[in-house]
């Protein structure tokens, strides 16, 4: 697989914990133009989670059925992974809380094991993390996000593209997510490539 073939990828689902949470909507955007929606049914709703993502229950009860949703998702993506490399925005220490000796990408472990509740098995696959790459630009000195309102930095997707492109997006909905996650990709991976870091300046040229 060369690293010229990624396929980017983001979910909504009903929860935090990855081995519980039902996938609500997964989008995929592959670097030669190939794209799937999958929406799904789920079998227990989250009004906290709703809160977040900002779904109605009646809009995902209108949604294919989870098995037929994962089920036709599955027919796109299992000739997908073997041949793009997967690309997520994933935290992969954000869920110690549930697994404390667990180092887990949520977007990968939530997918795969929503596949397998619907008898669904999909192979193993790597993913790269957007979020450890703008880490490793910050370890290097190359790009800051703006602090949050904690007063510390903020890594997370929406505020990271935010200090990069000077705009928000509308985020928590999986395809707006993905395109996002592709337009930080595209702007981290070139800084740590060329090793030069992200000014003001270059980001006004973002913008």
């Amino acid at each position: 697989m060369a690293l010229n073939k990624l396929c980017f990828f983001d979910l909504e689902t009903t929860g935090t914990d990855p081995y519980r949470a039902e996938v609500i909507e997964a989008y995929f955007k592959t670097t030669d133009g190939l794209e799937y929606l999958m929406q799904s049914q789920v079998d227990v709703w989250s009004d906290e989670a709703e809160a977040i993502h900002k779904i109605p229950k009646y809009e995902v009860e209108r949604y294919p059925s989870k098995l037929k949703a994962h089920n036709d998702c599955a027919n796109w993506l299992l000739p997908i992974v073997d041949e793009y490399v997967m690309v997520c925005y994933a935290n992969p220490t954000s869920h110690r809380n549930f697994y404390p000796n667990s180092w887990i990408y949520f977007d990968k472990a939530c997918l795969i094991n929503s596949m397998l509740e619907c008898d669904i098995d999909i192979p193993f696959f790597h993913v790269i993390s957007v979020y450890d790459m703008v880490k490793e630009a910050h370890l290097r000195g190359l790009f800051t996000p703006n602090k949050g309102k904690n007063g510390r930095i903020n890594f997370g997707q929406e505020n990271v593209y935010k200090t990069l492109f000077g705009r928000e997006y509308k985020s928590h909905r999986a395809k707006g997510d993905t395109e996002a996650l592709i337009e930080i990709y595209d702007a981290i991976s070139k800084c740590l490539y060329m090793n030069s870091p992200i000014t003001k300046k270059d980001q006004q040229t973002l913008i």
